[in-house]
Protein backbone atom coordinates (compact mmCIF):
# COMPACT_ATOMS: atom_id res chain seq x y z
CA UNK A 1 0.00 0.00 0.00
CA UNK A 2 2.50 2.52 0.81
CA UNK A 3 4.21 1.95 -2.60
CA UNK A 4 0.73 2.82 -3.97
CA UNK A 5 1.19 6.11 -2.36
CA UNK A 6 4.19 6.77 -3.04
CA UNK A 7 3.39 6.66 -7.06
CA UNK A 8 0.29 8.74 -6.17
CA UNK A 9 2.16 11.65 -4.73
CA UNK A 10 4.83 11.45 -7.33
CA UNK A 11 2.14 11.44 -10.29
CA UNK A 12 0.59 14.64 -7.97
CA UNK A 13 4.13 16.03 -8.14
CA UNK A 14 4.58 15.84 -12.03
CA UNK A 15 0.88 17.10 -12.20
CA UNK A 16 2.11 20.30 -10.28
CA UNK A 17 4.88 21.18 -12.24
CA UNK A 18 3.61 20.70 -15.57
CA UNK A 19 0.41 23.00 -14.35
CA UNK A 20 2.34 25.46 -13.75
CA UNK A 21 4.86 25.22 -16.58
CA UNK A 22 1.06 25.28 -18.76
CA UNK A 23 0.53 28.67 -16.76
CA UNK A 24 3.60 30.20 -17.64
CA UNK A 25 3.09 29.10 -21.28
CA UNK A 26 0.23 30.84 -21.06
CA UNK A 27 2.29 33.92 -20.55
CA UNK A 28 5.24 33.09 -22.54
CA UNK A 29 2.98 32.94 -25.55
CA UNK A 30 0.32 35.80 -24.27
CA UNK A 31 4.29 37.99 -24.50
CA UNK A 32 5.06 36.27 -28.07
CA UNK A 33 1.73 38.10 -29.23
CA UNK A 34 1.73 41.27 -27.39
CA UNK A 35 5.22 42.46 -28.78
CA UNK A 36 4.55 41.32 -32.90
CA UNK A 37 1.30 43.17 -32.14
CA UNK A 38 1.16 47.32 -33.25
CA UNK A 39 0.75 50.28 -30.63
CA UNK A 40 -2.93 50.30 -32.26
CA UNK A 41 -4.65 47.18 -31.91
CA UNK A 42 -8.62 46.46 -31.47
CA UNK A 43 -9.70 45.58 -28.23
CA UNK A 44 -13.63 45.12 -28.52
CA UNK A 45 -15.80 43.48 -30.98
CA UNK A 46 -19.20 43.05 -32.34
CA UNK A 47 -21.09 40.01 -32.94
CA UNK A 48 -19.62 39.78 -36.52
CA UNK A 49 -16.29 39.71 -35.86
CA UNK A 50 -15.85 43.48 -36.79
CA UNK A 51 -13.56 45.42 -34.73
CA UNK A 52 -15.46 48.29 -32.90
CA UNK A 53 -13.31 49.90 -30.42
CA UNK A 54 -9.48 50.05 -30.76
CA UNK A 55 -6.97 50.60 -28.09
CA UNK A 56 -3.28 50.44 -26.97
CA UNK A 57 -1.71 46.75 -26.41
CA UNK A 58 -0.86 47.48 -23.49
CA UNK A 59 -4.39 47.25 -22.95
CA UNK A 60 -4.46 43.56 -24.09
CA UNK A 61 -1.76 42.58 -21.74
CA UNK A 62 -4.17 42.05 -18.84
CA UNK A 63 -5.86 39.67 -20.79
CA UNK A 64 -3.30 36.25 -19.54
CA UNK A 65 -3.15 37.90 -15.99
CA UNK A 66 -6.79 37.57 -15.39
CA UNK A 67 -6.24 33.96 -16.79
CA UNK A 68 -3.24 33.03 -14.70
CA UNK A 69 -3.99 34.56 -11.40
CA UNK A 70 -7.11 32.46 -10.96
CA UNK A 71 -5.51 29.72 -12.29
CA UNK A 72 -2.43 29.96 -9.90
CA UNK A 73 -5.27 29.78 -7.19
CA UNK A 74 -6.62 26.62 -8.33
CA UNK A 75 -3.18 24.83 -8.59
CA UNK A 76 -2.57 25.85 -4.85
CA UNK A 77 -6.42 24.47 -4.15
CA UNK A 78 -5.64 21.40 -6.40
CA UNK A 79 -3.03 20.51 -4.41
CA UNK A 80 -4.46 20.64 -0.79
CA UNK A 81 -8.54 19.39 -2.28
CA UNK A 82 -8.36 16.73 0.21
CA UNK A 83 -8.19 18.54 3.06
CA UNK A 84 -10.06 22.00 2.14
CA UNK A 85 -12.25 20.72 -0.79
CA UNK A 86 -15.34 19.62 -1.41
CA UNK A 87 -16.92 18.39 -4.88
CA UNK A 88 -21.05 19.13 -4.99
CA UNK A 89 -22.27 16.98 -2.03
CA UNK A 90 -18.98 15.16 -1.42
CA UNK A 91 -17.06 16.80 1.39
CA UNK A 92 -13.73 15.41 1.01
CA UNK A 93 -12.38 15.74 4.35
CA UNK A 94 -15.74 14.00 6.35
CA UNK A 95 -15.55 11.34 3.71
CA UNK A 96 -11.58 10.87 4.01
CA UNK A 97 -11.84 10.81 8.02
CA UNK A 98 -14.50 8.23 7.76
CA UNK A 99 -11.35 5.53 6.25
CA UNK A 100 -9.95 3.86 9.45
CA UNK A 101 -6.70 2.36 7.17
CA UNK A 102 -4.19 5.35 7.43
CA UNK A 103 -2.44 4.31 4.55
CA UNK A 104 -5.56 3.95 2.35
CA UNK A 105 -6.76 6.95 3.72
CA UNK A 106 -3.45 8.86 2.77
CA UNK A 107 -4.01 6.99 -0.62
CA UNK A 108 -7.13 8.40 -1.78
CA UNK A 109 -6.73 11.77 -0.59
CA UNK A 110 -3.87 12.19 -2.71
CA UNK A 111 -5.89 10.52 -5.51
CA UNK A 112 -8.26 13.22 -4.97
CA UNK A 113 -5.55 15.99 -5.04
CA UNK A 114 -4.27 14.33 -8.30
CA UNK A 115 -8.14 14.56 -9.86
CA UNK A 116 -8.35 18.07 -9.40
CA UNK A 117 -4.77 18.59 -10.93
CA UNK A 118 -6.04 17.05 -13.85
CA UNK A 119 -8.74 19.12 -13.78
CA UNK A 120 -6.77 22.33 -13.80
CA UNK A 121 -4.62 20.59 -16.37
CA UNK A 122 -7.59 20.09 -18.98
CA UNK A 123 -8.51 23.90 -18.39
CA UNK A 124 -5.20 25.03 -18.97
CA UNK A 125 -5.26 23.51 -21.97
CA UNK A 126 -8.23 25.05 -23.01
CA UNK A 127 -6.63 28.41 -21.71
CA UNK A 128 -3.55 28.37 -23.98
CA UNK A 129 -5.95 27.47 -26.48
CA UNK A 130 -8.26 30.30 -26.13
CA UNK A 131 -5.24 32.75 -25.91
CA UNK A 132 -3.76 31.36 -29.32
CA UNK A 133 -7.23 31.96 -30.70
CA UNK A 134 -7.49 35.54 -29.20
CA UNK A 135 -4.36 37.03 -30.06
CA UNK A 136 -4.60 35.18 -33.58
CA UNK A 137 -7.45 37.15 -34.73
CA UNK A 138 -6.31 40.08 -33.26
CA UNK A 139 -3.35 40.12 -35.31
CA UNK A 140 -5.23 38.73 -38.43
CA UNK A 141 -7.14 41.88 -37.76
CA UNK A 142 -4.31 44.39 -37.47
CA UNK A 143 -2.29 42.71 -40.17
CA UNK A 144 -5.49 42.01 -42.58
CA UNK A 145 -4.10 38.34 -42.53
CA UNK A 146 -7.21 36.39 -44.16
CA UNK A 147 -5.48 32.65 -44.44
CA UNK A 148 -4.86 32.11 -40.87
CA UNK A 149 -5.58 28.73 -39.36
CA UNK A 150 -8.24 30.34 -36.45
CA UNK A 151 -9.99 32.36 -38.77
CA UNK A 152 -10.57 29.08 -41.57
CA UNK A 153 -11.87 26.84 -38.34
CA UNK A 154 -14.20 29.78 -37.66
CA UNK A 155 -15.86 30.20 -41.07
CA UNK A 156 -17.03 26.33 -40.65
CA UNK A 157 -18.44 27.56 -37.17
CA UNK A 158 -19.06 30.61 -35.67
CA UNK A 159 -15.66 32.44 -33.51
CA UNK A 160 -17.20 31.87 -30.26
CA UNK A 161 -17.59 28.59 -31.09
CA UNK A 162 -14.36 28.57 -32.31
CA UNK A 163 -12.76 29.41 -29.19
CA UNK A 164 -15.09 28.20 -26.44
CA UNK A 165 -15.83 25.02 -27.64
CA UNK A 166 -12.52 23.30 -27.21
CA UNK A 167 -12.54 25.49 -23.50
CA UNK A 168 -15.59 23.67 -22.60
CA UNK A 169 -15.21 19.76 -23.57
CA UNK A 170 -11.21 20.48 -21.71
CA UNK A 171 -13.04 21.41 -18.60
CA UNK A 172 -16.17 18.86 -18.68
CA UNK A 173 -13.39 15.81 -19.16
CA UNK A 174 -11.52 17.58 -16.06
CA UNK A 175 -14.79 17.75 -13.77
CA UNK A 176 -16.10 14.40 -14.93
CA UNK A 177 -12.15 12.83 -13.58
CA UNK A 178 -12.81 14.41 -10.45
CA UNK A 179 -16.24 13.45 -9.77
CA UNK A 180 -15.38 9.65 -10.39
CA UNK A 181 -12.62 10.28 -8.00
CA UNK A 182 -15.33 11.82 -5.39
CA UNK A 183 -17.35 8.73 -6.43
CA UNK A 184 -14.79 6.21 -5.66
CA UNK A 185 -13.70 7.63 -2.07
CA UNK A 186 -17.31 7.69 -0.97
CA UNK A 187 -17.73 4.10 -1.91
CA UNK A 188 -14.78 3.55 0.07
CA UNK A 189 -15.35 6.12 3.10
CA UNK A 190 -19.29 4.73 3.53
CA UNK A 191 -19.32 0.89 1.64
CA UNK A 192 -16.09 0.21 2.54
CA UNK A 193 -15.82 -0.87 -0.86
CA UNK A 194 -12.25 0.20 -1.14
CA UNK A 195 -10.03 -0.01 -4.31
CA UNK A 196 -6.15 -0.58 -3.93
CA UNK A 197 -4.70 -0.28 -6.98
Amino acid sequence: MFLLVFKVMILRRILLVVNLFLISLILLISVYYITQLPEKVPVHFDFQGRPTRWGSRVELSLIPFVLVFPQLIMVFISVNTSKIGHYGKYKFKELLDKINDTNLRRYYAERINVAALINTLFINIGLIWLIICVFEYIRSCVLNINNSLILSISNIITFPATILLPLIVSITIGIFILHNEAKKLKRCALDNICIKR
